[in-house]
């Protein structure tokens, strides 16, 4: 059980150093279900999200874990320089995020 009380303790200091302390917080202390919340993670934007739900584990996904990163270079090229493009052009790029998650991704 010693083990296991570290383990879980190093892995909660590892979120708090990673993702920052209001995502620390919502994740270790979540007020009562259904309540939004104003979480940041290290550098970034803050986000409402739901308390108690799955809110907070696919913003894990997406931003932390990054399942939804380009991971072929050629590919992330192609896509950032026809995002360039379309802003050079003055038009606004529109992303069309049709999962079933939260629309974080």
């Amino acid at each position: 059980w010693l083990a296991s009380g570290i383990s879980t303790l190093f892995s909660s200091l590892q979120t708090l150093r990673r993702q920052g302390f209001s995502y620390w917080r919502a994740e270790n202390f979540p007020p009562r279900a259904g309540k939004l919340i104003e979480v940041s993670f290290r550098g970034g934007p803050r986000l409402a999200v739901r308390a108690r739900d799955s809110d907070l584990p696919v913003l894990r996904q997406v931003f932390v874990d990054r399942h939804y990163h380009v991971w072929v270079d050629e590919l992330r090229e192609r896509i950032q320089r026809r995002y360039e493009v379309i802003l050079a052009e003055h038009a606004v790029p529109v992303i069309i995020d049709a999962g079933a998650n939260i629309g974080a991704a």
